[in-house]
């Protein structure tokens, strides 16, 4: 069994339950989806999770990278090619359109096809047939198409880079995944999955994660999203000494989000009783946004009462800014 028929896809995020509705009813036709994210957000995963869990599941899943490769050797790894189609006598070869044949062909940054691919891949969508380079037999194709981009597609559109028609013919079940930075409360969970993962394939003891450190990866806002706090995770796994990763074992950029640097002021600037607010103006902003700003559990957290949470934030002036 393929390794990928068992991975998961973490995450308790509403934004993520909204995912896992649109995986549902994807996988129970053959209808082309249009996976958008950013980089890293795991476009694929979610991709072979509705093959896998699909009508088509028997058959393959063939992926195709539409950045590693230059026009020609897209068009040859798309539609295969015949003998004496190039100028090298070569064996004909099998194109991954004709490859995923009742399976599914996933595209990798479907926004970087050219327009001639974009026709030509169009043409081989709605007549559900190819002709590989060089030959002139119809050769059925009838593969599930997934595609996935980072790109807003209808800017690219609006600008003549991508064909509406292709767009429309994609764009049949939308998924949009949310940026790591947008589901923070996953982070634990995410950790957690990577940790026992890195940890058995080091044939390791698992690792432990004190507040601190998860704290510091709590506030990082993570521009590569998933895939990088997963590499931060197998980094400190290898790297990191003892079975506790500390906030040493995390890259420098992390590390600069802790509470205590932005508390690290000059002398003079401020009294230590100046200090001391700060620190506890901090620690109270941080259990509520760790309880989702619910203050009988932030109070909780802290110790406190509720009326001293409420107190306390009225004297530091600590209000919730709620993002447009």
């Amino acid at each position: 069994m393929d390794k990928s028929e068992n991975e998961n896809i973490i995450g308790k995020n509403p934004r993520m339950f909204e995912v896992y509705k649109a995986i549902g009813k994807a996988a129970g036709n053959k209808a082309s989806v249009l996976i958008q994210g950013e980089t890293g957000t795991g476009k694929e995963l979610v991709a072979r999770a509705i093959h896998f869990h699909s009508i088509l599941r028997k058959g393959p899943f063939v992926a195709v990278d539409c950045i590693g490769l230059p026009e020609d050797l897209l068009d040859l790894e798309l539609f295969g090619h015949e003998n004496g189609a190039l100028t090298k006598p070569t064996a004909p070869r099998i194109g991954k359109l004709e490859l995923a044949k009742r399976g599914t062909l996933f595209f990798e940054e479907i926004g970087n096809l050219s327009l001639i691919i974009q026709t030509k891949l169009l043409r081989a969508l709605e007549e559900k047939k190819i002709e590989r380079i060089g030959g002139t037999k119809s050769i059925k194709v009838d593969g599930r198409i997934i595609a996935a981009t980072h790109r807003d597609l209808e800017k690219t559109v609006r600008e003549g880079s991508f064909r509406e028609n292709l767009y429309y013919r994609l764009n049949v079940v939308l998924i949009n995944l949310p940026p790591l930075r947008e589901r923070k409360d996953d982070i634990p969970l995410l950790v957690e999955h990577f940790l026992r993962r890195y940890s058995s394939e080091s044939e390791g003891k698992l690792k432990y994660v004190p507040l601190e450190t998860l704290d510091l990866l709590m506030r990082y806002s993570w521009p590569g999203n998933v895939r990088e706090l997963e590499n931060v995770i197998e980094r400190a796994v290898v790297m990191g000494k003892g079975d506790t990763i500390l906030a040493q074992d995390l890259p420098l950029e992390i590390q600069k989000n802790s509470r205590l640097s932005r508390l690290t002021l000059p002398w003079g600037r401020l009294s230590l009783k100046e200090r001391v607010g700060e620190l506890e103006k901090e620690l109270i902003t941080g259990a509520l946004e760790e309880t989702a700003w619910v203050q009988t559990k932030a109070a909780k957290l802290l110790g406190i009462s509720r009326r001293i949470i409420r107190y306390k934030m009225e004297k530091y002036r600590i209000l919730r800014i709620l993002s447009s």
